[in-house]
């Protein structure tokens, strides 16, 4: 459609480009995709191409052309429970019954306990893939890290909101007096955000209130109300190379650039695997 309009493709995307969903006309929670159309296009070298078809070639006479498309895919979430714990001892425990298929969940969900608990995740005991734990929802593409993900973190934050009641109550803590809100959590301690020079463990915390652990409980649910004003979506540039002998007819994908604004990335090293299977299983070529 971009070649009878005779202009670039990427331009012919720009002109079409959608401010707010064309099905409902709802506005969305979040989208860069101009951010990711201008990452992918320098990173590729688009503005190098060609509007005419067969005039790209390499040097061994192979016809090269690039395409471009744009991803995009519903930010989805479904109902999910998890159960925290922290010791005396300083050590956090995090229960929820999500699976990993073999596409990195547990180590994800993992971080996102210890990140929730304040916690080295050495130092955290991370019990999941068994249906007696609190539902963690189905194990379904991005939206089993998201669902998980937030009832971890709520849960997380519930308990550490119970261990600082039972420090900023407390007259002999220096904390007392900071407010649930007034404290922060990191390295197994509650610091006061006024003072970041105030703080105790957790195992001080607990010990002193002569209780062996404290536990609460989170959920990971979508808010209805916000389903139904925004859409939710992910989206991102895919920008390919691809050869073709014009003899035999053989066809080559050599290169793939792609630029996602995917939300917060958990793993660094799990998202790049993902992109790169995900481009390798789409182009049915290796050498992407």
């Amino acid at each position: 459609m971009a070649w009878a309009c005779g202009i670039d493709p990427l331009a012919f995307r720009l002109k079409n480009y959608a401010e707010v969903e064309p099905i409902t006309g709802k506005p969305f929670s979040s989208k860069a995709l101009r951010a990711c159309y201008e990452q992918g296009a320098a990173r590729f070298g688009w503005a190098k191409r060609s509007l005419q078809p067969r005039q790209m070639r390499d040097d061994a006479g192979l016809l090269v052309g690039w395409g471009m498309g744009t991803a995009t895919f519903p930010a989805l979430m479904f109902q999910a429970e998890a159960r925290a714990a922290i010791r005396r001892d300083g050590t956090g425990a995090m229960e929820i019954g999500a699976h990993d298929m073999g596409q990195g969940a547990w180590t994800a969900l993992a971080q996102i306990a210890a990140a929730g608990l304040g916690l080295d995740i050495d130092r955290v005991t991370f019990k999941a893939g068994t249906s007696d734990l609190p539902d963690a929802g189905i194990a379904g593409g991005s939206a089993h890290t998201a669902t998980a993900g937030a009832a971890i973190h709520s849960a997380g934050a519930a308990v550490i909101a119970k261990l600082a009641a039972l420090a900023t109550g407390d007259e002999r803590s220096p904390l007392f007096g900071a407010g649930n809100a007034g404290v922060v959590a990191r390295d197994g301690k509650l610091f006061r955000r006024d003072d970041g020079n105030r703080g105790e463990s957790y195992a001080e915390i607990l010990a002193r209130a002569g209780v062996a652990d404290v536990e609460a409980r989170g959920t990971g649910a979508p808010n209805p109300a916000a389903m139904e004003e925004y859409a939710m979506h992910a989206h991102g540039a895919v920008l390919a190379e691809v050869k073709v002998d014009p003899e035999l007819g053989q066809v080559r994908v050599t290169r793939m650039v792609g630029a996602f604004a995917a939300g917060r990335i958990v793993n660094p090293h799990l998202v790049k695997s993902q992109l790169f299977g995900g481009a390798a299983s789409r182009s049915g070529s290796r050498n992407c």
